[in-house]
């Protein structure tokens, strides 16, 4: 999950007039690289094992009925059923890229249908204490998380979904979210701390899978648009001048 967050920030450094014109997939598995991975897993042993372990969690997903249940206590069957379902939804979308069957893709739908009238019913977390909340989970940082996967998901089956299918899954779930993350926390998502960048990137890369700017400038710059929060910022307090 961190190489997922680092080409994810990196990502934001890209201009962002991209966003507007934005080709799917390209956040995190372009088609040109499925296509080099469905090739390579045909010569290295190693890739081809990682590609049935893939496709062995999302084949245990299948196999039985999507549930996305109302918010539970941390570490308890429901937080733990919403980390699996976007661990579920991240590696579905990439294995639609990868082997074309549509299968995959449907998936993904499926769930998204399920999060889209799950999500405009809930409020901040009941269990959060002293946490900054998130809705599904009891801090913002595992909504930060979700939001990181399933935008992964969302942009490799983006072409994939009806016009009408994005517009829900947008109104009711990733905007939703989004904007929780960064206007209603807006105090964590300025914050120069690990929540802040998991924050940054996952608004920022929603931004540019649905082409929205306004996302992308905020992840980059903060919330005041003036660089005392948002990703730029995390790299200049949160990394010495050797990389550490």
């Amino acid at each position: 999950m961190k190489s997922t967050i680092f080409r994810a920030l990196g990502l934001l450094i890209t201009t962002v007039a991209t966003a507007a014109a934005q080709r799917h997939p390209s956040v995190f598995l372009t088609r040109a690289e499925a296509v080099e991975v469905r090739a390579g897993a045909a010569k290295y042993p190693a890739l081809a094992a990682s590609l049935r372990e893939a496709k062995q969690v999302v084949a245990d997903g299948m196999s039985h009925a999507i549930e996305v249940p109302l918010p539970g206590e941390a570490g308890g069957y429901e937080h733990e059923r919403h980390k699996q379902n976007y661990r579920e939804m991240q590696l579905a979308g990439e294995l639609f890229q990868i082997t074309g069957e549509a299968k995959y893709a449907a998936f993904v739908r499926d769930m998204l249908e399920k999060y889209a009238v799950l999500y405009p019913t809930l409020g901040a977390h009941p269990l959060s204490k002293d946490q900054a909340p998130g809705k599904l989970f009891h801090q913002s940082l595992n909504e930060a998380n979700w939001l990181v996967a399933t935008s992964i998901a969302y942009d490799c089956i983006y072409d994939w979904l009806k016009p009408t299918e994005r517009a829900r899954f947008e109104k009711n779930v990733f905007r939703p979210i989004a904007d929780w993350l960064s206007v209603e926390q807006a105090k964590e998502f300025d914050r120069i701390h690990n929540h802040g960048t998991w924050a940054t990137a996952a608004v920022g890369m929603l931004g540019y899978v649905i082409g929205d700017t306004s996302y992308v400038n905020r992840a980059l710059y903060g919330t005041k648009r003036d660089k005392s929060g948002g990703f730029l910022r995390q790299l200049v307090l949160l990394f010495s001048p050797d990389g550490y």
